[in-house]
């Protein structure tokens, strides 16, 4: 997940069930899930983005 979180807000792209790279212009990033490990995946992106030096704050 962090993997794929950090290609769009690093590069503007995602990747297509395909393999294919499409670019994109995301605003936000949604993690949805309400399952045990939910707030550890939350976590765990939100630390992928923080070290690869993308600013994260909540919905003003």
């Amino acid at each position: 997940m962090e993997e794929h979180v950090l290609r769009i807000a690093c590069e503007g792209r995602i990747r297509a069930i395909d393999g294919s790279l499409l670019q994109v212009q995301a605003e936000s990033i949604c993690v949805h899930g309400d399952g045990p490990g939910a707030a550890d995946l939350a976590a765990a992106v939100r630390s992928a983005l923080t070290r690869a030096g993308v600013a994260v704050a909540g919905f003003a």
